[in-house]
């Protein structure tokens, strides 16, 4: 059984972010997933929108329009997070502005994050840091203790 399915929600790549664009291509590819990505308004606040294609992201990570199909309401089922560091209690360090917080606080959606066995870290969580389910590095998966049912 894929890890992946339903409304799945995946990060476009930017910088040194653990790259997606294979990932984006083969979810694209399998019949049980529906392709979403994250597009940050103006109000720092994430909106999921379908995609239509791949492309270059800007600062953000959001795609232009072109990429994109028009997306109301929709519920993701798993999202595929970006972080700048994980700690072994599932704890994420992001970029800071507060977006993904944001949306998983509103959100029933498996937090998956997606780093490199190098972005492991001992840090402490601020108060309305929401912790990832798993990682997903390049070398495994690590389920977090407390994580909910995501196989």
């Amino acid at each position: 059984m894929p890890l992946l399915r339903g409304n799945v929600m995946v990060y476009v790549s930017i910088g040194s972010e653990m790259p997606t664009d294979a990932l984006i291509t083969r979810l694209l590819n399998e019949p049980t997933v529906t392709v979403y990505v994250p597009f940050t308004d103006k109000d720092m606040r994430i909106v999921p929108r379908r995609l239509r294609s791949l492309g270059s992201a800007d600062r953000l990570g959001n795609l232009d329009e072109t990429h994109l199909f028009p997306t109301y309401g929709v519920n993701i089922d798993q999202c595929v997070t970006p972080l700048l560091a994980f700690g072994a209690d599932g704890s994420r360090l992001g970029y800071g502005k507060g977006c993904y917080d944001r949306f998983f606080a509103t959100s029933d959606a498996r937090r998956i994050g997606f780093a490199f066995d190098a972005q492991a870290a001992c840090f402490c969580a601020e108060a309305h840091d929401v912790p990832l389910d798993c990682c997903v590095t390049e070398t495994k998966v690590i389920y977090f203790p407390y994580a909910r049912d995501i196989g």
